[in-house]
């Protein structure tokens, strides 16, 4: 019998999280052999997914923890691909699977062969590349031991939880990846990147710095590659700081805040645009918007503004 806690926090939408609640009964109904609870944690307070998340972990007695959104679907052959891995080698601690933005049938059970890889690797190849979510995974309860959800956070902290647990993994080849699609994930048109710049956008900024810590402090564990896939993160990052800045209305566009946000971003950008490699991981047009920014901000605050 395998264990499993499947941790949903929720706020106010009872429509939206009955239908993630019944999503993930069936996907633990199909499966006879795993002793599946769940976990709604609610955040009527509005105290942050993060807390309400890691309050989760903390409820949480499974061997296996899956994180769900209150608002997408989780398939109903979630885990039936995904523990599979799990039953050809004991040592997975980590699996990963596709997800949907439309209406895929998630009933197929049929897997591709799981490409396992260590905890390093994943950085690498996975979360550097866009894989930087929770819900879609599951991840070993044990080996979270004390990784939680940065709580100062309100952008990025998915990744970093992900990129904590797999930096903990280490050399450990215990990440299976599977490419079939396990998850339905709503596109919110008023999620947080589609708002208009706030003072939580400089956690897009903070994020992506805590990442670049935690890699130099592990610098011998991972090659050029990986530093300049980060270095191109973050020029796209602060550029679209920037941009966010250039789109408020009237005095908010040169308000402090707004200011102090392109000349924080402006720095990153600089600075990133040094690491070997970083600038020539953006698309042309990537390229021509951090020129822009950092050396003809004027034209870019035009460009930007319309």
């Amino acid at each position: 019998m395998t264990d499993v806690s499947v941790i949903i926090p929720w706020c106010e939408d009872n429509e939206a999280k009955a239908r993630a609640i019944s999503s993930v009964q069936r996907a633990l109904d199909r499966v006879p052999q795993i002793n599946g609870e769940i976990i709604p944690v609610d955040d009527s307070a509005k105290s942050g997914v993060s807390r309400a998340r890691n309050r989760g972990i903390e409820q949480a007695k499974g061997e296996w923890i899956a994180f769900a959104d209150s608002d997408d679907e989780m398939g109903e052959n979630f885990f039936e691909v995904m523990l599979l891995p799990f039953m050809e080698r004991q040592d997975i601690d980590l699996v990963t699977g596709a997800f949907v933005t439309d209406d895929t049938d998630l009933s197929a059970a049929k897997s591709s062969r799981a490409d396992v890889m260590s905890g390093f690797s994943f950085m690498e190849k996975k979360l550097l590349d866009g894989d930087v979510h929770v819900w879609g995974k599951l991840f070993r309860r044990e080996k979270l031991a004390d990784i939680r959800f940065d709580e100062s956070l309100t952008i990025g902290e998915d990744m970093l939880f992900v990129a904590d647990y797999v930096l903990a993994l280490g050399k450990k080849r215990a990440a299976a990846v599977i490419d079939t699609p396990v998850y339905r994930y709503f596109i919110n048109p008023e999620g947080a990147m589609e708002r208009k710049f706030t003072e939580s956008f400089l956690d897009e900024l903070k994020c992506w710095e805590k990442l670049s810590e935690r890699l130099k402090s592990n610098a011998g564990s991972f090659s050029a590659y990986a530093f300049s896939s980060l270095g191109a993160i973050r020029i796209r990052s602060a550029v679209m700081v920037a941009i966010k800045t250039y789109r408020l209305p009237g005095d908010e566009r040169d308000s402090k805040l707004a200011v102090g946000a392109r000349k924080q971003a402006k720095k990153i950008a600089e600075t990133s645009m040094e690491v070997p490699g970083a600038f020539a991981g953006l698309s042309l047009r990537e390229k021509i918007k951090a020129l822009l920014f950092v050396h003809f901000e004027g034209m870019f605050a035009r460009m930007s503004a319309k």
